[in-house]
């Protein structure tokens, strides 16, 4: 991919932010650009409308969400450039490790998931519906799917205890337990031999009034927890670990009578299981970028999701093809653990 990815994706971004500060509220605006310059994310979003049909404004606040989820625009248009030249892994284990780092937020998937409303709140549908985009629609839909790759990235993150071993041969108990999670609510799926199961029952998270079974995975003697959702059995997200009564008491070590933490705790809302959203965002965010990608990396784009598919890759075509499947994903994730 390489330079010419680069390059392209960076004036995209010029041409992105370019709009801001010629209307009415144009000083406004630049005041806010400068906030962003300076990355004061948490002071643009507090400045800005969340409820606006503005433009302007909701691509600043996907912006500021990006920045507070610990990304910039330029780290992840070079981490997704070089993703098959750095390394001896695949291209997205590449990706993956580079662009999530020694220091992710704590709360980088909440915040990747806010710039995602806010892109698409400028775009809509756009950029999935085929019709022929506009430069400022491009642009958009480029940063929006580079956001849900990187939201997928930050997913694997979070299944793991060391994500410095992905793709090195090295095992990791926690991914490869989180892998014999999904492969037990995966019907067409066998759990692998090294994963010891041991159903915990259920709990009731107060807050929430959402119950889960929780089920303890071992592997290589380290013990790991997971919620399984209740109806269609599902693992749901988890970040950190806190008390059945109290998301707030939110801990990043795992404690007596602390269970894995829900990502999300609305009680109105649909769980976030981890298949659902490697699926979704791998398939919708290589698709976005593929789309809006220039004509000449776009067989890039196509050798990164023929990775993901353990397919091989001749220059133009991959051997494989079809989209990314919950089994895809746990393929994925064994090859690479």
């Amino acid at each position: 991919m390489m330079k010419k990815v680069l390059l392209s994706s960076l004036s995209a971004f010029v041409l992105l932010m370019s709009g801001c500060g010629g209307d009415s509220e144009g000083e406004n605006y630049l005041a806010v650009q400068k906030m962003l310059d300076k990355k004061d994310f948490v002071g643009v979003i507090d400045k800005l409308p969340k409820d606006s049909a503005d433009a302007d404004v909701n691509l600043m606040l996907g912006s500021a969400y990006m920045g507070k989820a610990g990304f910039t625009i330029s780290n992840v248009i070079s981490a997704f450039a070089s993703s098959d030249s750095i390394g001896a892994g695949d291209a997205f284990s590449n990706y993956t490790k580079t662009i999530i780092g020694d220091n992710p937020s704590p709360n980088a998937f909440s915040d990747l998931s806010q710039a995602s409303v806010y892109f698409t709140k400028v775009v809509n549908d756009a950029c999935v519906s085929g019709k022929i985009l506009s430069t400022s629609e491009q642009n958009v839909c480029l940063y929006m799917g580079l956001t849900l790759t990187t939201k997928a990235a930050e997913t694997i993150n979070l299944l793991t205890d060391n994500l410095s071993k992905l793709s090195t041969g090295e095992v990791d108990p926690k991914l490869k337990a989180s892998v014999c999670a999904m492969q037990y609510t995966t019907a067409a799926s066998k759990v692998d031999a090294e994963c010891t199961l041991s159903p915990k029952g259920d709990v009731t998270f107060t807050q929430s009034q959402k119950t889960y079974g929780v089920l303890e995975i071992t592997v290589n003697g380290e013990a790991n927890d997971f919620l399984l959702t209740k109806n269609s059995p599902s693992t749901t997200l988890t970040v950190g670990y806190c008390p059945n009564n109290d998301f707030t008491a939110r801990t990043t070590q795992k404690v007596p009578g602390y269970y894995p933490c829900p990502l999300n705790e609305d009680r109105n809302s649909k769980d976030t299981t981890t298949a659902s959203v490697l699926v979704d965002t791998l398939n919708d965010g290589l698709g976005i970028v593929k789309t809006v990608a220039p004509s000449d990396v776009q067989s890039n784009v196509d050798e990164f999701k023929c990775d993901l598919i353990d397919g091989s890759f001749n220059g133009s075509s991959c051997s494989k093809t079809g989209k990314i499947t919950e089994q895809v994903v746990i393929d994925f994730l064994n090859r690479n653990n």
